[in-house]
């Protein structure tokens, strides 16, 4: 079940946007759920009862704006993607900070549109990808989307996710070689991290959408390529 919120405080903005999703999904393999809400404290209950996975935001709304609504969103459920609605680029800054999928601005172009949702629908898809691996003699399985980063230890790796660690025997290179081309970016000899939860790139470190904000450490001789990598993924995918 793909879930969507749709918040803004217009009605005529909020069935445009939801007539357009189903006519994209029309004649797409998804199931899907979509929720219309024209204040963000009623999306945000909502989304405790029930995690959604995509949510299109109004920035410009009374009482609670679309990045603070944004920003609990994620306080909520890390792996939510964001879409900012908005009639001003003056906003577009604070949406990137916070790690917004995308931007659409109003009134919402039909090309843009069905553009975005292809790429968002593709990152749903890829982050349910599995990762396996062998920990105390037994095969293990969890969604790549729960790993946080991984850390060499060594002759182990260490499998850092939102919940617990594991520890496996390998080399960081052997896993960065299995998760090539999923969004994770070497940014040290030590560190592989998952670039949906890097929060801000730092000259010497990167800050993670993680409790209490983890800090990991870029190492000078990855430091360029990491930056490279990273603007390149914002660029083309922004989770």
């Amino acid at each position: 079940m793909f879930r969507i919120a749709i918040c803004d405080d217009e009605t005529y903005f909020r069935e445009n946007i939801k007539n357009r999703l189903e006519d994209y999904f029309k004649n797409k393999k998804y199931t899907v759920e979509i929720q219309c809400f024209e204040d963000g404290r009623a999306l945000l209950k909502a989304n405790t009862e029930s995690p959604f996975d995509l949510a299109f935001l109004d920035i410009e709304m009374p009482k609670l704006d679309g990045v603070t609504l944004g920003e609990r969103l994620r306080e909520q459920h890390k792996d939510i993607f964001i879409i900012f609605i908005t009639a001003h680029d003056s906003y577009v800054p604070a949406a990137f900070r916070l790690g917004a999928f995308q931007y659409l601005k109003k009134p919402v172009e039909d090309t843009f549109f069905t553009e975005e949702m292809d790429r968002v629908t593709t990152a749903y898809v890829l982050r349910s990808q599995d990762y396996t691996f062998d920990y105390d003699g037994v095969k293990n399985q969890i969604p790549l989307s729960e790993i946080r980063y991984l850390e060499s230890s060594r002759w182990n790796v260490l499998i850092h996710t939102g919940q617990e660690v594991f520890k496996i025997v390998s080399t960081l290179g052997k896993e960065a070689a299995r998760l090539e081309g999923r969004c994770f970016l070497r940014i040290h000899q030590s560190y592989l991290v998952n670039m949906k939860y890097v929060r801000q790139f730092r000259s010497d470190r990167v800050l993670l959408w993680c409790n209490q904000n983890t800090e990991l450490p870029v190492g000078r001789k990855y430091k360029d390529e990491a930056r490279r990598v990273f603007l390149t993924y914002q660029s083309e995918v922004g989770i």
